[in-house]
């Protein structure tokens, strides 16, 4: 039972960061794309903060 946990829980957290690595790439590509969105009209659009967009851009 505790190992079913703890693989439902790993793969829980391998999905958390695919998506995370997908949103970030998402971002980025909207800051240089053709129209470029500002940071504002990200974190609008993406429902995070203006300092969570400017960490992605930044890193």
């Amino acid at each position: 039972m505790a190992a079913d946990s703890a693989e439902r829980i790993r793969e829980a957290v391998k999905q958390l960061e695919t998506w995370r690595t997908e949103r970030d790439a998402a971002i980025r590509a909207a800051a240089a794309g053709e129209p470029r969105m500002s940071p504002t009209e990200i974190a609008r659009a993406s429902g995070l903060s203006r300092m969570q967009v400017y960490r992605i851009l930044e890193g």
